[in-house]
């Protein structure tokens, strides 16, 4: 069995519609805290964020589609447009990443993906990223047709992979810009065991 699990956010549906979703799972131990402008954090969510500048909070107010086998829970989603949106959720893990290589956690990402071709994405190859919020990150990108292209950073501390997907189609700078926001200000706990 993989430790790991990564969703993909294949279509926010009622983005403007007003649909709803759920977020479950046990709380953390010690809630993490950001400041500093609108706060996006789930209900006993083990990460906050600050909203980026032009995007709409749709936390709690969409349904999101995700083909994954690996369950997540506490997401969010902020968007500008249907397909220009970011994701965020929790997956928690079997094993401890901290005590797995990062060459392994690459492969991994890598290996829970490739099951994504069967649902007509075009999956890029896993590479490490610039660490978020000092923890371990891979990241691969997604691509669905000329629909959109989706920048998965899975991002590893202890028992918790936080995924972000930044997913754009017609305004690419503007969520590749609230992206790399979401990931400067990030703030993330482990999940108890």
């Amino acid at each position: 069995m993989r430790p790991w699990g990564l969703p993909a956010l294949l279509l926010v549906s009622g983005l403007l519609a007003g649909c709803t979703s759920t977020t479950t799972g046990p709380a953390p131990a010690a809630l993490v805290t950001c400041a500093g402008g609108t706060v996006i954090q789930p209900a006993g969510a083990p990460y906050c964020y600050l909203l980026p500048a032009g995007f709409t909070d749709y936390t709690g107010k969409v349904t999101v589609q995700v083909q994954s086998d690996v369950p997540t829970s506490y997401a969010s989603v902020v968007g500008i447009a249907v397909y220009d949106s970011i994701q965020v959720s929790v997956v928690r893990l079997r094993a401890d990443s901290d005590s797995i290589s990062m060459a392994a956690l690459t492969d991994g990402l890598s290996s829970s993906m490739s099951n994504m071709t069967a649902h007509g994405l075009i999956v890029g190859q896993s590479t490490s990223a610039a660490p978020v919020d000092n923890d371990r990150t891979v990241q691969v990108t997604l691509t669905k047709g000329n629909l959109y292209t989706s920048t998965i950073y899975a991002v590893f501390r202890g028992y918790t992979e936080i995924a972000i997907n930044c997913q754009s189609s017609e305004r690419e700078p503007d969520v590749d810009r609230a992206c790399a926001s979401i990931r400067q200000t990030i703030r993330i706990v482990d999940l108890p065991r």
